[in-house]
């Protein structure tokens, strides 16, 4: 950058300039002044010659008058005397000298001078005037000449010189020294900073004048300021170097541990610059082989040179960045696959000046790629569920399975958790998964595999029952689970079906006997634990052999269907209704006494008795009821009741009897 001083003149030469131009001023002031002052003195002495030349006209004429031209003398030789400057005074009458009289006392007589006029100084030696006086009234003119003394006029010039000079010398003095004080004050603190600033050598500096220490102090200020900000840039700039230097070093390793090099394509000369690294992914010497566009195009397979070039070329026409892959054949017959990258730079008139990037060796991950992706078609391909997640309940890995069967699509469900999927009628989904978690857990501190059954919500609302068996697997110091998750619906249904035959009467669909002995266990417990009522209603039909053998045992099984329907439309919700067997059935009524179970059992036999058959006309019930009583066995509570039953059937049938 051009400097903008550079036309600037320097204080040592404006100073140089000020004292030329001060020291010629003053030679010519000095000049001008001596030859003013000398004139002004010459002229001084000739008209004080003149005024004394015609004082003494003035005073001759009345001597003359009065004692004649003889008495005239000793005063001329006293004016002479008088005044040193004068050589010789004459008195000519009709320019003829009649007296005179000298310094050294010669007279000139009978000397005959020519006409001046009184204005007139003729070499500056001799003056006269012209002057009349009367003899017998005759008016006589007269002249009256001084000659000056030469020796006298030069030495007073002389003395006048003398004079000036001395003045002049002691104006030239002041001159100096006021211009000395001046450069002390002004010039020389200015030159001593420019010098100070030059050698870098700052220190305090003493001024005589405020605005001098004002402007000095400000720019120490500003100086310092520049200074410490010049020094933190200094500080900043070593640092970045040595970050940059830093930054160097570990891109060299990081290209080398990554195996990513990075080169440079200048298409002004054509040269292409390559980092260390890329010649070592191309296994070539950097002394020995030189990169060019056609040499590295050898490098490519046939195949991908094509592509290759039509995407470097619409990179350079479109003015855009780039990224391929493509297949390098290298020495004995070696192949690799490189990921390319690239960049273009252009000027600010859009040409097209250079393009970097950067070309990574991705053989190996290319290879685990493939491997994965055959993997992934593996277990894809898998109809059950398998998916990973962390201890959070974050998946981390789905098969198509696992998503597919629960109605998501993929990015969805692993954006889930998997309390999200767990579903309980009980419980919510974090409770349940921390149930299944710690289950799980206590599971494999004892082997390796943990097998679990729970329920997933799929994404239209359905329950997917499925049974998982996980595994624990450990990464980094993290913890996942991958599980293998089989959908059990068809099997529930089928252990529901199984279960429902084993507990439920084919004919009729209410509990079997097998199913009340479970119940009855249960609710005496609860009764003996509480002490609360438990009553037991026993039904018989009344005479159905007669009828199964009358009409048939399909009118037997209706009426037994329909006495089913009629009790159960009767009982309440918490009453358990049993087929107990043949033509009997049992009324199980928990948190009921003897006197309440007595009333129902009222209730449901006039109830059966009111319904007229087709073919039977009316049937009717015997009914037997007890309560249970504390600490005693199922045996003889079930017996209990059947002797009130038969009691029933033996006083005539169709009635209640407790006991």
């Amino acid at each position: 950058m051009k400097n903008k001083y550079n036309n600037s003149i320097s204080l040592k030469k404006i100073n140089f300039l000020i004292i030329f131009f001060v020291t010629t001023l003053l030679f010519l002031i000095v000049f001008l002044g001596y030859s003013a002052t000398k004139e002004h003195f010459k002229t001084q002495d000739i008209e004080r010659i003149k005024v004394n030349i015609l004082n003494l006209g003035y005073l001759v004429v009345p001597v003359i008058e009065k004692g004649g031209m003889e008495t005239l003398l000793p005063m001329l030789k006293k004016s002479v005397e008088l005044h040193k400057e004068y050589d010789a005074i004459h008195v000519s009458v009709d320019d003829k000298i009649v007296l005179s009289t000298s310094q050294n006392g010669s007279v000139k007589e009978s000397v005959y001078v020519n006409s001046a006029d009184i204005s007139r100084v003729k070499e500056d030696v001799s003056f006269y005037a012209n002057f009349s006086y009367f003899d017998k009234e005759k008016n006589i003119e007269l002249k009256l000449i001084v000659d000056l003394d030469a020796k006298y006029l030069l030495n007073s010039e002389k003395n006048v010189q003398s004079l000036i000079v001395k003045y002049m010398l002691y104006f030239i003095f002041v001159a100096l020294l006021l211009f000395l004080i001046l450069y002390f004050l002004n010039v020389y603190p200015l030159m001593k900073l420019n010098n100070n600033i030059k050698n870098h050598k700052l220190k305090k500096l003493r001024f005589f004048v405020k605005e001098h220490s004002f402007l000095y102090n400000h720019f120490m200020e500003k100086y310092n300021e520049i200074a410490d900000l010049n020094k933190n840039l200094e500080e900043q700039v070593a640092i970045r170097t040595e970050q940059l230097s830093k930054t160097n070093r570990l891109l060299k390793e990081a290209q080398e541990l990554t195996r990513i090099g990075s080169w440079d394509y200048d298409l002004e000369d054509g040269s292409i610059l390559w980092s260390d690294e890329l010649f070592n992914i191309f296994e070539v010497d950097s002394d020995e082989f030189t990169p060019t566009y056609e040499t590295i195009m050898n490098f490519i397979h046939p195949e991908d040179r094509q592509s290759f070039q039509e995407m470097f070329q619409n990179a350079i026409k479109q003015k855009c960045d780039y990224s391929l892959s493509y297949r390098v054949v290298l020495g004995n017959n070696i192949e690799k696959i490189i990921y390319q990258k690239g960049r273009v730079e252009y000027d600010m008139l859009g040409n097209v000046k250079r393009i970097t990037g950067t070309a990574q060796d991705i053989t190996q991950r290319y290879k685990t790629s493939k491997e994965l992706e055959f993997q992934s078609k593996l277990l894809n391909s898998v109809t059950e569920s398998i998916f990973v997640h962390d201890l959070d309940g974050n998946f981390i890995y789905l098969n198509e399975a696992s998503y597919i069967t629960r109605g998501y699509t993929k990015s969805e469900m692993l954006g889930m958790k998997v309390q999200e999927l767990d579903y309980s009628d009980e419980k919510n989904s974090a409770e349940i998964y921390e149930e299944n978690l710690a289950n799980l857990q206590e599971q494999l501190s004892k082997k390796e595999k943990a097998v679990l059954e729970v329920s997933h919500r799929t994404k239209d609302g359905k329950i997917l029952p499925i049974e998982i068996t996980c595994k624990l697997i450990k990464e980094k110091d993290k913890s996942y689970i991958i599980s293998i998750a089989r959908d059990i619906s068809e099997l529930k249904a089928m252990n529901k079906t199984l279960e429902k035959m084993a507990n439920t009467d084919n004919l009729t669909g209410i509990y079997n006997r097998r199913k009340f002995e479970e119940i009855i266990k249960i609710e005496m417990e609860r009764s003996a634990r509480y002490n609360s009522n438990l009553s037991l209603i026993m039904i018989d039909i009344d005479h159905f052999k007669r009828i199964n053998d009358t009409y048939g045992h399909d009118e037997g099984d209706n009426v037994i269907r329909k006495t089913v329907e009629i009790v159960s439309k009767n009982i309440r919700h918490l009453d358990v209704f049993v087929r107990w067997g043949g033509e009997e059935f049992i009324v199980l009524c928990p948190q009921t006494e003897s006197k309440n179970a007595s009333i129902l059992a009222e209730k449901l036999r006039v109830a059966i008795e009111s319904v007229n058959y087709e073919t039977l006309g009316k049937i009717t019930c015997s009914f037997g009821v007890t309560s249970y009583i504390k600490d005693e066995d199922k045996s003889s509570f079930i017996k209990r009741l059947d002797t009130a039953l038969y009691s029933a059937k033996d006083e005539g049938r169709n009635r209640v009897v407790a006991l």
